[in-house]
């Protein structure tokens, strides 16, 4: 009556290999998965993230995977991909930022070994010496 609610919810790791059988007794979800992933192996390949999306689906199209749906939608698909994947490549890179300042913060107090540091980061002292004059 007071409007509140607990919900529960559960997430699916829907990457290739990890819910194979899920995404095969779901077509929809599972093409979804194929046009994100063959994104994800053109920008493996170094594509410009708006060349890979674009290719990506482009081979769907010819595979006939989500085909009148990416032919009738296929700019607007294009663009909420491409918003999709730099909000993944901002969060990321925030996350690393931030993870870089708390490494920075610690060795400074001295509750962290440089060493330790260095390996976590896989950087050079010499690098990490440059970051540490900047903070």
């Amino acid at each position: 009556p007071d409007g509140r609610f607990e919900w529960t919810a559960t997430f699916i790791n829907l990457n290739k290999g990890k819910n194979d059988a899920l995404l095969e007794q779901c077509k929809p979800l599972g093409e979804y998965m194929f046009l994100v992933n063959c994104i994800r192996e053109n920008e493996a390949k170094g594509m410009p993230i708006e060349d890979a999306i674009d290719t990506a689906v482009q081979h769907c199209i010819d595979c006939n995977v989500l085909k009148e749906f990416l032919v009738a939608h296929r700019a607007e698909v294009v663009s909420v991909c491409l918003t999709e994947f730099n909000e993944e490549v901002f969060v990321n890179s925030i996350r690393a930022e931030g993870e870089l300042s708390m490494l920075i913060k610690l060795v400074k107090k001295g509750h962290l070994p440089l060493e330790k540091a260095l390996s976590e980061l896989q950087m050079s002292a010499e690098e990490f010496t440059k970051l540490l004059e900047k903070e």
